[in-house]
């Protein structure tokens, strides 16, 4: 996060920055930035993709809905022959990329579909997590121990720990939104 500068430094916001720092020098685990409202949340994630791709290592930034859309498509498509053509080859992208940043991670419509790939997708980025092989950064507005159990015990296991801070930081600062200017 070389040239971001954090201007509003409560110390949720500082926790924040302190342990996306931290994952950008070692991505590996799940990090989860949860919280209130235009506190930077999102831009901590785009922060960590850019720091990654500048250095060299594959990142992608996406919101859960896009995810979703993505791997449902292509089961519209009924074409397992391109690079990106079935839903098993997008959903295997997504466990192998070394950085995913996923964005309003809880911001969908329940569904059993839905359901399924997120807690398939975190248990494959957790396992790749532990051997060190990938990194995972989630950012939602919910508390995440209102999510699946299972997902949950992945976002706050203990062996992680990011500048000095567990897994989950929670981060309720103020809205910063009404304060920017064009």
């Amino acid at each position: 996060m070389g040239d971001v500068v954090i201007t509003h430094k409560t110390p949720n916001t500082r926790r924040m920055v302190e342990a996306a720092r931290d994952f950008i020098s070692r991505p590996r685990g799940i990090l989860t930035l949860w919280g209130t409202h235009g506190n930077a949340k999102t831009v901590v994630l785009q922060a960590i993709v850019n720091e990654c791709i500048q250095a060299g290592i594959p990142a992608v930034y996406v919101p859960f809905f896009h995810l979703d859309g993505w791997v449902r498509e292509a089961f519209e498509e009924h074409d397992s022959t391109g690079e990106c053509g079935s839903a098993w080859v997008r959903y295997q992208k997504l466990c192998d990329v070394r950085v995913l940043a996923i964005d309003e991670f809880e911001k969908i419509s329940e569904t059993d579909w839905r359901n399924a790939l997120r807690t398939n997708l975190i248990d494959c980025r957790h396992r790749g997590g532990l051997a060190g092989q990938c990194g995972t950064v989630i950012a939602m507005n919910r508390n995440p121990s209102e999510l699946d159990s299972a997902i949950y015990s992945r976002m706050r296991d203990g062996r992680y720990t990011f500048g000095g801070h567990a897994p989950i930081i929670r981060n309720d600062d103020p809205d910063m939104r009404p304060l920017l200017k064009s």
